[in-house]
């Protein structure tokens, strides 16, 4: 007496295989970039303040002349005056500002002397009433935050 084995049929197609890569496919290529980007636009962001406030302690010293940082609903910009009338320009011959998304805490308006030292707006004469300057930067989890030191205006995160 001889037995017939059944043959069992195990594993995917090629045809299914072929979709499922298609599928991963489309996630990595449109999906997984949004979801790490948000991260990075942050520290890209926080970097970009860093700079404009460092750029304005180097102007103010190169300049010998007042800079101030100011702040509104849109961003950052540097100018000359408190009134924010004369721009400080780049070397592009664009203006020193940065756009910051409305969840910014970046706090009060203050100015580098033409020493590079920090000072409220408030303040005249030599001294300084300007205590640790701390903005902070959110996003998609991430936060960052930079700080002016006061007296030697060391801007760091």
């Amino acid at each position: 007496m001889r037995f017939k084995r059944r043959v069992v049929e195990q594993g995917f197609t090629l045809a299914e295989l072929v979709v499922v890569l298609v599928i991963v496919g489309i996630l990595a290529a449109f999906v997984v970039p949004r979801l790490s980007r948000d991260p990075f636009a942050t520290r890209s962001m926080a970097d970009q303040v860093q700079s404009m406030l460092r750029y304005a302690q180097k102007i103010a010293i190169a300049q010998h002349r007042n800079v101030y940082v100011v702040f509104n609903s849109s961003g950052g910009s540097l100018c000359f005056d408190s009134a924010c009338s004369a721009i400080v320009v780049t070397s592009a011959n664009e203006p020193a500002s940065v756009g910051l998304p409305s969840d910014v805490n970046a706090g009060t308006d203050f100015y580098f002397n033409a020493l590079g030292q920090p000072f409220n707006l408030t303040d005249t004469g030599p001294n300084s009433s300007f205590q640790q300057k701390t903005l902070t930067l959110q996003g998609s989890g991430v936060t960052w935050k930079i700080v002016v030191e006061p007296d030697t205006g060391y801007v760091h995160q």
